[in-house]
């Protein structure tokens, strides 16, 4: 059927709007979530004398990418302290367990090399800080593979709630949202429609994946804060 006919079609336009319906609760959708979003600082980083004249820089990852990292700094003769900027970043929890730190060596024309890591809890952050931007700092080893400790690294990290708004999804990475696909008579009315058809599910089912996730992310957040909150209550009635 020619477009011009198609456009006119009461079983096209009707599913047309029936699809752009679906994705607008969709981004609605997403965009009225609340999310938690945690906030950690690098605020001091001890070296061992065996890295020495060594290139390093320190970063936080998650499980799924980086969430922050330092400049590269040269380890002091004898070790000590970096002289850090104290870099700070900023990642909606979507359910990880821990947050890991890495002393890396940095590698002039290739990927830096992992000397050290450390891991902090992210439930003993809820559990410690809250979800009210309140902020706490942890003592966190860097460890070698042997077992060897080459250095200590100082965090602070707050935590706050707050909605994810129209550019919410782009805060995503657990469940990453696809660009809304484009749905028209045009593009429905062809060939490859039935294409579109299971774009537009799919970003649908992305969406609602997405939602579910955070949820059960910020309930997960929000048990834990609560056990901190009993505990003080606790502390305070004895």
């Amino acid at each position: 059927m020619p477009i011009s006919e198609a456009s006119c079609d009461p079983k096209v336009q009707a599913e047309v709007a029936r699809l752009q319906d679906m994705m607008a609760q969709c981004d609605k959708m997403v965009a009225g979530q609340r999310g938690c979003f945690l906030h950690p600082q690098l605020v001091s980083c001890n070296v061992s004398s065996v890295l020495a004249g060594a290139r390093v820089k320190v970063k936080c990852r998650d499980s799924i990418s980086t969430v922050l990292k330092s400049e590269v700094y040269q380890v002091p003769a004898g070790g000590g302290e970096l002289d850090l900027v104290e870099p700070t970043g900023h990642v909606l929890y979507e359910g990880d367990n821990v947050l890991n730190f890495e002393l890396c060596q940095s590698c002039h024309l290739r990927s830096s090399k992992v000397l050290a890591t450390g891991s902090l809890s992210v439930a003993d952050v809820f559990e410690s800080v809250g979800l009210q931007s309140e902020t706490g700092c942890w003592a966190v080893p860097l460890q070698a593979r042997d077992g060897q400790t080459l250095g200590s690294l100082e965090v602070s990290i707050r935590c706050w709630i707050y909605l994810l708004g129209p550019r919410g999804s782009t805060a995503l990475r657990a469940y990453t949202v696809p660009a809304r696909p484009k749905v028209n008579v045009a593009a429905v009315d062809n060939i490859l429609g039935h294409l579109t058809v299971n774009k537009a599910r799919k970003y649908c089912t992305r969406c609602n994946k997405a939602t579910e996730n955070l949820q059960a992310a910020l309930a997960a957040a929000e048990a834990c804060a609560k056990a901190r909150e009993v505990g003080v209550v606790i502390a305070m009635a004895i």
